[in-house]
């Protein structure tokens, strides 16, 4: 006999299902996510599950990829076996290279400094999915921390965290460990409602939350992230 699980209301996967049995059924919704972590896919990979997950339900679900251009993103989603085609990216990253993909349909935005432009994008997102229950992944955040004035980033991402939670949605952040100042870390996080660390350990990572009963160990395999 299967065995079930009783998940709390008003929570969205996180694409792995060890990790929703964990979070009681996956993270808040609407809410904001943090995933904390060194360099590297690995807490990209957190990133994938959560954004395909989202396909496969139907939900809309926007990429902003701020640090890699989406066709990359896509192909690292793709060697884990999840593909990320139908999803919306918003391209922060080819203005800062001069690459230009214009066969794409990605919505783009002039670098990780246009934040007034990025913040009209966040309104076509919430018009275009009206009805609809939104992920966006802000894949990383931390370029946006790293470009702009703090008080402007931090005025920023509540302005625009309040508009999409009002319209029904979760958002994911990356953030690279160990760049960042740690009182503009602290009062940045100080506003979020999850935020969960990507520690290196031998052999492997740990995931660690409050919102999780015990640390938990994990690995990076052929399908994305394996609980050990």
């Amino acid at each position: 006999m299967e065995e079930q699980y009783l998940f709390k209301p008003n929570k969205i996967s996180t694409g792995i299902e060890e990790l929703d049995i964990m979070l009681e059924g996956g993270y808040s919704n609407p809410g904001s996510v943090v995933l904390i972590g060194p360099a590297g896919v690995e807490k990209a990979v957190f990133a994938f599950h959560f954004a395909y997950d989202g396909v496969k339900k139907g939900d809309s679900v926007y990429y902003l990829a701020s640090d890699m251009l989406p066709k990359e993103v896509e192909s690292k989603s793709s060697s884990f076996g999840m593909s990320l085609k139908p999803v919306r990216f918003i391209d922060c990253y080819s203005a800062t290279v001069g690459v230009k993909d214009e066969s794409r349909r990605d919505i783009f935005i002039d670098g990780p400094t246009a934040l007034n432009d990025l913040s009209l994008v966040v309104n076509d997102v919430i018009r275009e999915s009206a009805g609809k229950r939104i992920r966006f992944v802000f894949h990383s955040f931390s370029t946006f921390l790293l470009y702009n004035p703090q008080d402007s980033v931090l005025k920023f991402f509540q302005v625009v965290e309040g508009r999409l939670k009002a319209a029904n949605a979760t958002l994911f952040l990356l953030i690279e460990k160990g760049v960042h100042d740690e009182k503009l870390l602290n009062i940045f996080l100080h506003s979020i409602g999850e935020v969960f660390r990507l520690e290196e350990r031998e052999g492997g990572y740990e995931l660690s939350s409050p919102l999780l009963p015990t640390d938990v160990p994990v690995k990076i395999g052929p399908t994305g992230v394996e609980i050990v």
